[in-house]
């Protein structure tokens, strides 16, 4: 928004001053601090923004005008705190300032204030009566509530006026899901799609509604248009390969996977969830002949990610080759170390692994290395007490429930081991990796109808988990009279 006008008296005053020699009164100083804000703010320059804006209101905390303008930066800068205190300043020198109350709305929505939300609502209702804006944000105060039927009352006084309003088909919609509508929520979040905007939070909306109504077709539709409207998202493109590995189109799933691998910067999270996908797929996600073409020119992370998948496909001597240049990057120490010791000396490898944790103690990679040589070693109590700091501080860990539970069996403690097992089931919505053993466990014990029942509690929790379901229906295949 371009510098009031206001603010120009103000600033050819301080010229004037300036040429002539003499000192700015304080509004020309704050005018010039504004307009040297609002330039900053229109070039992005949030950092020199913030502190002209904040050393206008300095001078001058009696205008308005000023405090709007902080505001904006604040928001520009997600600095949420300083926007509701600059826009609650706004809203006091200037009680009919629609945008401040606007902001303030929604401000106290992302505070979850709903009181303070309806004040605001109702005051820009008595400046302007049937503006969309206060009557979504009291819709959404009212879900906040936990009240469904006013939620959908003012998004359907907004529609009844404006069909096509993003803000109250969302709000329509946000409220049909927290009351168990499913179709009703989908069709009126499906109807935002049309309109402008970026689409991501709509369709991350839509995936909570078809997961959560069993919707097999729908969740699969949505993954595929959030990878489509996120091409530069790595997580986006992972969990569209999960389920193309899940439904059987493997080519289309490994191009998505080595894709993904090179998006984004190098982070934790874009890196487990890369092994994530290839461990729940198996060892035919990708062939040992794609891994190091695949690897070269990533990041360490992720490198080291894929080295793994591959010593854990059975191919350390490759995950050494892909990991020969990745530097210091602790996680390819830690893998790097675990395929050198699988393959020959194990001490040396546990001396590395140490030397990780040493500097970086609750390394998961680290950890489950040095848990599986030692395993290997047969030190089994030292290798569960590693495998157990990883379950601590990841719960959903796959590998570290399983080895847990594998050690445990190890030493006799067939109670503790199944309870691991349940717990990783409930913790990973179904993994069905956790759920084969569970059953194997349980039915090797003598114990084939619990776990009949283990499966079918885990199937119904999870019912779009394609390989929860087919492990189900092998096992049962197997024993047709537990199943029935």
């Amino acid at each position: 928004m371009p510098l009031p006008r206001r603010f120009l008296p103000a600033l050819l005053c301080l010229a004037a001053a300036t040429a002539a020699g003499g000192c700015a009164s304080k509004d020309e100083r704050a005018a010039a601090a504004a307009a040297e804000a609002e330039a900053a703010l229109a070039g992005g320059d949030l950092r020199t923004a913030r502190i002209a804006a904040r050393r206008a209101v300095g001078v001058r905390d009696d205008v308005s005008d000023y405090w709007l303008l902080l505001g904006r930066v604040a928001v520009a800068g997600g600095d949420l705190g300083t926007a509701f205190e600059a826009y609650q300043n706004v809203v006091n020198l200037d009680r009919a300032n629609v945008e401040g109350l606007r902001m303030l709305c929604r401000l106290a929505l992302l505070a979850r204030d709903p009181n303070r939300v309806d004040r605001y609502a109702d005051q820009l209702l008595l400046l302007a009566p049937g503006d969309p804006v206060p009557l979504t944000a009291k819709g959404a105060a009212a879900l906040q509530r936990g009240d469904a039927d006013a939620a959908t009352d003012f998004a359907d006084q907004v529609l009844k006026a404006d069909p096509r309003n993003f803000d109250a088909l969302m709000l329509r919609g946000r409220a049909a899901l927290s009351d168990g509508r499913y179709a009703d929520a989908a069709r009126s979040v499906e109807a935002t799609l049309p309109l402008v905007g970026e689409p991501a939070q709509r369709l991350e909306l839509l995936r909570d509604i078809y997961t959560q109504s069993a919707d097999r077709a729908g969740f699969e539709r949505t993954v595929e248009r959030l990878a489509r409207a996120q091409a530069q998202d790595p997580l986006a493109q992972l969990a569209w390969a999960d389920v193309l590995y899940e439904t059987g189109r493997s080519d289309a799933a490994r191009a998505a996977v080595t894709g993904a691998a090179r998006l984004g910067s190098d982070d934790d999270k874009v890196s487990d969830a890369l092994l994530d996908v290839l461990e729940r797929q198996g060892p035919d996600a990708l062939p040992p002949a794609a891994l190091l073409p695949a690897a070269q020119g990533l990041p360490p992370g992720r490198r080291a990610a894929l080295a793994l998948y591959a010593v854990d496909a059975g191919q350390p001597l490759l995950a050494m080759r892909m990991l020969a240049d990745a530097g210091d990057d602790p996680d390819a120490r830690a893998v790097r170390a675990l395929a050198a010791g699988l393959t020959g000396n194990r001490p040396t490898a546990l001396a590395a692994l140490d030397a990780v944790l040493t500097a970086d103690p609750d390394n998961p990679r680290a950890l489950m290395a040095r848990a599986r040589l030692l395993r290997a070693a047969g030190r089994g109590p030292a290798a569960l007490a590693d495998a157990r700091r990883v379950v601590a501080d990841d719960p959903a860990d796959v590998d570290a429930r399983l080895l847990t539970a594998e050690l445990l069996f190890g030493q006799g403690d067939g109670i503790l081991a199944v309870e691991q097992l349940r717990e990783g089931l409930e913790a990973t919505d179904g993994d069905a990796r956790l759920a084969a053993k569970l059953a194997t466990a349980l039915t090797t014990s003598g114990r084939p109808d619990a776990a009949a029942a283990a499966l079918k509690d885990a199937a119904r929790a999870a019912p779009l988990n394609l390989r929860l379901a087919r492990v189900r229906t092998q096992w049962c295949a197997a024993h047709k009279g537990a199943c029935n």
